[in-house]
């Protein structure tokens, strides 16, 4: 109030003006200028100056914002238009179709994809009622549902089948709430949504659920796809092929799992016989999780946009295929390839079939002993037949005799006929071998094998019959005589473990199994028996294989020379060889060589008394003291030559460390002496064995196997006296070191004559390892 009093604003202008004021947000624009307007002139004209131009203020601030809100108008007139050039577009290409309808379902408005739904154009159903679209079991469906949503006011919905104008049904949820208009009263607005594929897709759900039952409880294995390519086995899928439904889910994981370097080409047979709707079964091949493999039968079939897969383990039927195959090949084979006539006659005594040996035994063409009578080339056939009874095997029921046949130029043979009845077909299968040679042959065999049994016999050497164990199968009389045993006794009893030393069953095993595994010849060796008294005996043995009629071996067949007198008199020849040596040597050293010493000391006496005066002369004498000295040192080494080693203990050391020198010394190899602790022997003809045997062993290694490297070792240990030579060399085969090789036969030789044990064997990857032992206790 005050603040009018200060302007002399009148009381009644001012509460016009400030009611205009107050209704600026109620009123329009116009409708507050024409209450400023309708101020009387008589009022304006009382109004003090001020007054006047504060109302002129007033009206320019209205004008002013009168054009701020017209412009305002104007930017709301345009999103207004936006917004509805959207809701437009909403609306028209909204994915479900709308309608605004009444309560009798008139059309008032419809979307595009309501016209494009109901096959319209939307002008011609804009004019259209919805029960018209409605199927013939649905018009009273959708009256009532019209009804419920214009009495409930409030969202309605239902799914019913609508007709399209081109006479396809399809089904849809009508979404339906009403709403007021302006002056239309009320209205529905309806959303249709098209849910034929959902119903459908729920159809196909139901369905694919009442598969899975199905598949589960197939006899068969199975197995359910389903469109995003998982997959379920039922029970018998997972015992076909060994995984679990968790380890296959998928069709990539059964192809990787199931077919393992091969999933790309089964994949893409999979992929062809699917787009060819899976014409027919498919073989194949699966691994399982256990790794072995099994033949499947595969089928599929389609149902909507599921697959079934029908899975039969086909391993045992195709192995029966196979068999039978293999079985029927081998049956033609047999025909084809035998050399027995194998012919079929029928219960008239016809040949309905013959081998082409059957041709060839009766002098037949080819194909042309079909149609002709058994008793053309069997004479007896009827008989035999007629008296089968007789002659028929209880176990086989096979008729077998022996018959005269006729070849078709009539010269006759005798064969041995064998006949089996087909009770089912009338027909009987002959088998007929040709035995006149067998039969020519039997009194020959007969004969023969009398002479071998005399000879066996009267042998004067040993015969020994070891089957493949190496059990005694046969003796002969010199061998019983010898060891003093009879073979009823020995029958049936290991060869080994009776009659050889315990210290050579170990060499004589690795021998017998030699001999077995190698190809069929004559083999040779030397090996000690207990004889009579449990004496030793040496016997020379030659062994060969056993053979039967088929070829087969079994077992070895054995001969053997006594020899332990001619080792004892060799081993005397050899000592007295040895002794005469050793006596040369001593003739030479004794003899010859003081004399050669004596003329060189006088020599080398007259060389210093000449050489005062006569130089000439020195030089020659000079000369031939050194020719004297040659002769010496000549003699010398024959005499170590003829009997390297002498009385002495310790020659054997000395002998074998000179030897290693001079093998080093003539030759591009090493060869090294070893001798931890002193080794005496009294026995020079011992020591000299041994020595000829290192000097063999060393000769070989260095000609024969090519050795860089060689090292004698000789030791002394408990009773045993052992020289060990190893080389680099290219080795050879030990496994017949007893039977084989003329310095290997020398040093096994010498070995027995001093009772001694050689071995020989590999030594590293290449190299070989000789020993020699001999028992102290044993040293003659």
């Amino acid at each position: 109030m005050e603040d009018d009093k200060q302007h002399g604003i009148p009381n009644p202008i001012h509460k016009k003006i400030e009611s205009v004021r107050s209704n600026r947000d109620q009123r329009a624009i116009r409708q507050r200028a024409e209450q400023l307007v309708r101020l009387t002139q008589t009022e304006i004209s009382e109004m003090a100056f001020e007054n006047v131009e504060a109302i002129v203020h007033e009206l320019q601030v209205h004008q002013i914002e009168l054009e701020l809100q017209n412009e305002e108008l104007r930017e709301s007139q345009l999103a207004l238009a936006q917004s509805h050039d959207r809701y437009l577009d909403l609306f028209d290409f909204a994915p479900v179709g709308y309608v605004i309808s009444d309560q009798r379902g008139q059309i008032y408005e419809a979307n595009l994809t309501a016209a494009n739904m109901l096959r319209l154009p939307r002008g011609e159903l804009v004019q259209k009622k919805l029960p018209h679209f409605a199927s013939n079991s649905g018009g009273d469906q959708m009256h009532c549902f019209f009804q419920a949503v214009f009495s409930e006011e409030k969202s309605q919905c239902c799914e019913m089948e609508l007709i399209r104008e081109d006479g396809n049904s399809f089904i849809v949820r009508l979404e339906s709430i009403v709403f007021n208009e302006n002056e239309g009263g009320k209205r529905c607005r309806t959303a249709l949504i098209d849910i034929t594929k959902e119903r459908e897709a729920k159809k196909w759900q139901e369905q694919a659920e009442r598969l899975r039952g199905v598949v589960e409880n197939l006899p068969a294995g199975a197995i359910f796809v389903e469109t995003d390519g998982r997959i379920f086995l039922n029970r018998n899928a997972e015992e076909i092929t060994g995984y679990t439904r968790t380890d296959l889910n998928t069709v990539t994981s059964w192809f990787r799992r199931l077919y393992p370097g091969q999933v790309t080409q089964v994949r893409e047979l999979y992929e062809a016989s699917r787009s060819a709707g899976f014409p027919e079964l498919l073989s194949s091949q699966i691994r399982r999780k256990n790794g072995c493999v099994r033949h499947i039968e595969f089928a599929a079939h389609k149902f909507g946009d599921h697959e079934i897969w029908l899975v039969n383990d086909i391993t045992a039927r195709r192995e029966a295929e196979e068999m039978l195959e293999q079985k029927q090949s081998y049956l033609k084979a047999i025909l084809t390839t035998a050399a027995d006539a194998i012919f079929t006659i029928d219960a008239d005594g016809f040949v309905i079939g013959a081998n082409p040996a059957a041709e060839k035994m009766f002098s037949y063409q080819s194909g042309s002993m079909v149609g002709v009578t058994a008793s053309a080339f069997l004479p007896d056939l009827h008989r035999v037949l007629a008296d089968k009874g007789l002659c028929k095997d209880p176990e086989t029921g096979e008729i077998q005799r022996e018959v005269e046949a006729l070849r078709k130029d009539c010269s006759t043979f005798y064969g041995e006929l064998s006949i089996s009845e087909v009770n089912y077909l009338g027909i009987y299968t002959c088998i007929l071998r040709d035995i006149s040679q067998r039969k020519l042959s039997d009194e020959v065999l007969r004969e023969r094998r009398e002479l071998s049994e005399k000879l066996i016999e009267n042998a004067p050497n040993i015969v020994l019959v070891l089957d493949l164990e190496g059990r005694i199968v046969r003796v002969n009389p010199t061998f019983e005589k010898l060891t003093g045993r009879k073979l009823p006794e020995i029958e049936g009893k290991f060869w080994l473990d009776n009659f050889i030393p315990e210290r050579n069953r170990e060499k004589n095993r690795t021998i017998f199994l030699t001999i077995l595994s190698r190809p069929a010849a004559l083999y040779n060796y030397t090996d000690p028996i207990i004889a009579q008294n449990s004496e030793e005996r040496y016997i020379s043995w030659n062994a060969a294989h056993l053979t039967d009629a088929n070829g087969i071996n079994i077992g070895l067949l054995c001969t053997g020379h006594d020899i332990t007198d001619r080792l004892r008199l060799e081993g005397e020849v050899l000592t007295a060889v040895e002794e005469d040596r050793r006596r040369i040597a001593q003739d030479l050293h004794d003899g010859v060589g003081s004399q050669l010493v004596g003329i060189n000391f006088h020599l080398g006496a007259l060389k210093t008394k000449i050489d005062g005066g006569m130089p000439l002369a020195s030089s020659e004498i000079e000369s031939i003291s050194t020719l004297v000295a040659d002769a010496i040192n000549q003699s010398r080494d024959i005499a170590q030559g003829i009997h390297p080693i002498g009385s002495e203990p310790e020659e054997l050391m000395n002998a074998l460390k000179k030897l290693t020198l001079r093998i080093t010394a003539a030759h591009s190899a090493s060869c090294q002496f070893h001798c931890e602790s002193r080794v005496e022997i009294d026995q020079p003809v011992v020591a000299n064995h041994l020595y000829r045997i290192v000097q063999e062993a060393v000769n070989n290694a260095v000609k024969h196997s090519g050795a860089q490297s060689i090292t004698v070792s000789l030791d002394k240990k408990d009773d045993q006296i052992c020289v060990v030579i190893v080389d680099d060399g290219s080795g050879f085969d030990t496994e017949l070191q007893d039977f084989q090789g003329l310095g290997l036969h020398i040093m096994n030789y010498r070995t027995r004559a001093i009772s001694g044990t050689l071995t020989i064997e590999k030594h590293g990857e290449a190299g070989t390892k000789i020993t020699c032992s001999v028992p102290v206790p044993a040293l003659p």
